[in-house]
Formats: C-alpha cells, sequence, structure tokens
C-alpha cells in the first residue's frame, strides 16, 4: 500500500475505451487549434470573400469572418466541455464537485484518472 498522496496506479486505457479518448483528444486539438489560428484564419476568409466578391467592402466581410469564427470556438468549447470519458461516465475535463470549473489543460480525467494518452512502455 502506497501513501495517500503518492501517484495513484491507474490502469492504461482498454481497447473499447481508445476510440472515446480519440474522440476528446481530436475536439481538444481543434478548440486549441481555433483558438490560436483565429485571427490568421479570420483574416485568410476575409482576403478570399473579398476576392471572390469584389464589390463587397472588406470591414463587412471580416466582420462575418470574426463572427464565423467565434460561434465554430463556442460551438468547439461546449463540444471539449460536454466530452465524457470512456471509462467512468463523467465529463471528463469537469469535477463532479465542481460543475461549471473545467480544466482544459488536464492530460487525465478529472474524475477516475485515466490517462487521455498511453504511458511509454518503461512507465508502466
Amino acid at each position: 500500500m502506497g501513501w495517500p498522496w503518492g501517484p495513484k496506479l491507474v490502469p492504461d486505457a482498454m481497447p473499447d475505451e481508445l476510440p472515446g479518448l480519440a474522440r476528446i483528444l481530436f475536439r481538444r486539438r481543434l478548440m486549441w487549434g481555433l483558438f490560436i489560428g483565429g485571427m490568421p484564419l479570420v483574416y485568410l476568409f476575409d482576403r478570399l470573400l473579398t476576392a471572390l466578391v469584389p464589390a463587397s467592402s472588406g470591414t463587412r466581410t471580416f466582420e462575418v469572418a470574426g463572427y464565423v469564427w467565434m460561434v465554430a470556438w463556442g460551438v468547439s468549447v461546449v463540444l471539449v466541455a460536454l466530452s465524457r470519458c470512456p471509462r467512468c461516465g463523467e465529463y471528463f475535463h469537469i469535477a463532479r464537485q465542481s460543475l461549471p470549473y473545467a480544466r482544459w489543460w488536464t492530460t487525465k480525467c478529472i474524475n477516475c484518472d485515466l490517462p487521455i494518452r498511453r504511458r511509454p512502455p518503461e512507465d508502466r
């Protein structure tokens, strides 16, 4: 028996849990990709719309592109927040006690400690 504050020995994901973890990882990458690449994407979208519709004003297309980006990023945040752990069925990023508070950088399930990635063989 280990120390109560020491590391827990959590088994790696079972084969039936891997698709769920891959879906969570994809949603997180989409959310952070939209957040980091948002402004360059909005600029490129604005330039594309201005080239395709030359009569439109640049300010209006930039505004539309910004709104599209905000909606896409908001939807991706909600998808990440509502991701369920394939092992315990609870929210992956949100603890039971603190429902409105999410930990976006976590590498394991907040409730059951299921790691999102497999550990290297030497750490097992």
